[in-house]
């Protein structure tokens, strides 16, 4: 038996002693005594009765709120303090203070409810998120880590995505290209899905996959997004250097009043010119 167990039943102990003997059994035995057989009993007779067991649920009542008191104090490391660990930081990711996110995820998984899984998931995923976000050496791998231990976590396609962007940032595009290709594109939101598109055709660009590059821009290049005059720009390159001149020249019009590209694209349509 620990100090804790000890000092729980001195308590308990004490408290029967002083709170429910000898004088509430007293009371219930003398009013027992004084009872009248049923057929002689006066309606008054019952006030005997009622004393003890209001004593005793009173008592026992304060008695286990009291030992309800004295266990969740004397707990090591509380369930509501590796909680705090969580929300806390939840609230500093969500403000970019990734390293000090970092610390909070990582406490709560040492020390945090392990039988609650999914908080113990959402944890591990951000803590390794804001590792990639920083650039960490161990990124990749605590990101493999969350995928390989959650693999049907409902994060696993945003985790692959982020695993892609940090290659792309990082100008690895080779291993850009292989994240971003493990990635489920009909999962991802619309408000995804052009930077998707742009960071893979960019990235198999730079690797020399000229076709496929075509294909990823192709799918924002019509359309209205932010990645649409880049997404432009490049598959008229690539139709630049195959010497599809036509192709090339009207996509570096569309770009001519281009914040970005509208210094860079007279060049090219002065050569095409020149050339035809």
């Amino acid at each position: 038996m620990n100090k804790y167990t000890e000092r729980v039943a001195g308590l308990f102990r004490k408290f029967i002693t002083l709170h429910l003997l000898p004088g509430s059994i007293q009371l219930s035995m003398s009013g027992l005594a004084s009872r009248k057989p049923a057929g002689e009993q006066e309606l008054s007779s019952d006030r005997y009765l009622k004393p003890v067991p209001s004593l005793l649920t009173g008592s026992l009542s304060v008695l286990f709120c009291f030992m309800s008191h004295v266990a969740s104090s004397q707990m090591p490391f509380s369930l509501k303090e590796s909680e705090s660990d969580f929300n806390r930081g939840m609230d500093l990711f969500n403000k970019e203070k990734y390293p000090a996110a970092i610390r909070f995820f990582d406490s709560f998984i040492a020390n945090g409810d392990q039988s609650n899984f999914n908080r113990a998931s959402e944890a591990e995923y951000f803590s390794s998120l804001a590792s990639l976000y920083l650039f960490n050496p161990d990124a990749e791998s605590r990101m493999l880590g969350y995928i390989t231990e959650h693999s049907e976590s409902p994060r696993i396609n945003d985790a692959r995505l982020a695993l892609g962007d940090y290659f792309y940032q990082s100008k690895n595009y080779g291993k850009a290209v292989t994240y971003f290709e493990t990635v489920n594109r009909q999962e991802l939101s619309p408000e995804k899905l052009p930077e998707y598109f742009f960071r893979l055709g960019y990235s198999l660009y730079i690797k020399g996959d000229k076709k496929r590059a075509l294909l990823m821009f192709s799918e924002i290049k019509d359309i209205d997004t932010e990645y649409t005059p880049p997404a432009i720009y490049y598959s008229s390159q690539i139709a630049y250097e195959d010497k599809m001149y036509e192709t090339a020249l009207e996509g570096f019009k569309r770009l001519k009043d281009d914040e970005t590209f509208g210094s860079i694209v007279p060049y090219y349509i002065v050569q095409i010119l020149y050339m035809q």
